[in-house]
């Protein structure tokens, strides 16, 4: 059996201040700047692999690094390409300040294979594991599904969820872990 210990939440001030810095980490994900997400990210989160199908650069950048492999900030501006994309079903959440939340975002259409759900928030739940095991901070999901407007949907799956963890600490936000299911 496992048993896991809660964190406190985050006061309200950490909120404002962690969702702030997510915002300024969108803003930078937008610009193609590598270089300031590099200090945003934990250089465990990505490593270097295999070039896949579609992917751009001398290495591929897979998510789901370890404490033992650290991706140097050379390495990162190598595969840039591949950690933005990488990183921007984090553009389509929106921050309301004032209600101190990530606004869901829902992309669908007859033409998308797949219906994306982003969601984002300051709770984990008990059944979340992974999570648990993290400090405090915030996390984004972006779930696909089967969309049901287009019928080749079905014969193609597109069901899969990726997850980012963000850890707030010493008034910092970073994004410490990555994690992408099938």
């Amino acid at each position: 059996m496992t048993l896991y210990a809660k964190s406190p939440e985050l006061t309200q001030t950490e909120r404002v201040e962690a969702l702030k810095q997510f915002q300024e980490f969108q803003n930078k994900v937008k610009q193609k700047d590598i270089k300031s997400l590099y200090k945003m990210i934990d250089p465990t989160v990505y490593r270097t692999g295999y070039l896949a199908s579609g992917e751009k650069g001398p290495e591929f950048c897979l998510a789901g690094g370890s404490n033992n492999t650290k991706m140097t900030e050379k390495e990162a501006m190598q595969c840039k390409d591949n950690i933005i994309k990488n990183l921007n079903d984090l553009l389509q959440v929106t921050v309301d300040l004032k209600k101190q939340i990530l606004m869901p975002a829902k992309l669908d259409g007859a033409k998308r294979l797949c219906v994306r759900e982003i969601s984002g928030g300051f709770k984990y739940t008990a059944d979340d594991p992974v999570w648990l095991q993290r400090k405090l901070g915030l996390i984004v999901r972006a779930s696909d599904d089967y969309n049901p407007k287009n019928k080749s949907s079905f014969e193609d799956g597109c069901v899969q969820t990726a997850s980012y963890f963000f850890e707030f600490k010493n008034s910092k936000l970073k994004l410490v872990y990555t994690q992408y299911l099938p």
